[in-house]
């Protein structure tokens, strides 16, 4: 079956950290608007030849701002990610549907979610990693984890670490580690309701999760359920550093309505649209 991708996210992104921000973190929230969240992101590549592609990420939500599914278009046909919860609030599982511009399905991956206290673990019943076991810690946050690939018997190791206002600002692996820094404005995810560990790990969507090799649209908007993402710093395994910036333009009420990171080669252009849910 064609490739079907991991949401991580973003989240990654999730990429993909969608939570609203706990009450003691002390991060500027200035300006937030409760139901405020995103309805529609468009992303636009360039490689600065020939090779230009339009992205369209549609996003529905429940009565507590919760996202319900996700419609990710491409020229081609696109995913659609669908999520249910339990009556307790955590996640029970999501679908993932292949699907062609034709109107054809190219296959549906039905994805578990377990709890076992501070362990949440990932089920898949198809392509990707088999198995990914994540240590949350009393925020709900992912700290650590584990990933078990489906080609072989390996297990990646991985982690994260916050700042004192309770943003992402590392995640590491075998191959280096990710560095973030943030702006003060409302994020663009600030007032959608999901678990916090759930888009710290689906940061990479074109990779498998928590891969760190790809800085795409999911490591750089995933991210902002506090604040906005504006700069990454990549130290890999043979200290090599990849460094760079996102930048904004934002809307009446301060939150983000473009972004924009790249040179002349390889630049991406991302427009967003909210609504009051």
């Amino acid at each position: 079956m064609k490739n079907i991708k991991l949401l991580t996210l973003g989240l990654i992104a999730a990429l993909f950290l969608f939570a609203a921000c706990d009450g003691d973190d002390d991060n500027d929230n200035n300006g937030r608007i409760e139901g405020y969240v995103p309805e529609e992101i468009i992303v636009n590549f360039s490689d600065g030849r020939d090779y230009n592609t339009t992205t369209q990420y549609n996003f529905e939500y429940d009565e507590q701002n919760r996202i319900t599914q996700i419609i990710e278009n491409h020229s081609w046909g696109g995913w659609r990610y669908i999520f249910s919860y339990k009556e307790n609030g955590q996640m029970e599982k999501y679908i993932i549907n292949l699907f062609n511009n034709n109107g054809t399905s190219g296959g549906t991956m039905e994805c578990p979610v377990t709890y076992e206290g501070q362990i949440v673990k990932f089920r898949t019943k198809d392509s990707g990693p088999k198995e990914k076991t994540i240590k949350i810690d009393s925020h709900g946050r992912a700290v650590s984890g584990t990933m078990l690939l489906d080609y072989s018997s390996y297990i990646e190791a991985f982690s994260f670490k916050y700042d004192k206002a309770g943003r992402l600002s590392k995640a590491h692996n075998r191959q280096g580690a990710f560095y973030f820094k943030y702006d003060s404005h409302p994020g663009i995810w600030q007032n959608v309701n999901m678990p916090k560990w759930f888009f710290a790990n689906f940061i990479n969507v074109s990779q498998t999760i928590i891969g760190l090799y790809v800085v795409d649209l999911h490591n750089k908007t995933m991210l902002n359920w506090q604040n906005n993402l504006t700069e990454i710093t990549w130290n890999n395994e043979y200290d090599y550093r990849y460094y760079t910036s996102i930048n904004y333009t934002y809307n009446t009420n301060g939150y983000p309505s473009t972004a924009e990171w790249g040179g002349e080669s390889n630049k991406y252009e991302v427009s967003i649209r909210y609504k009051q849910n």
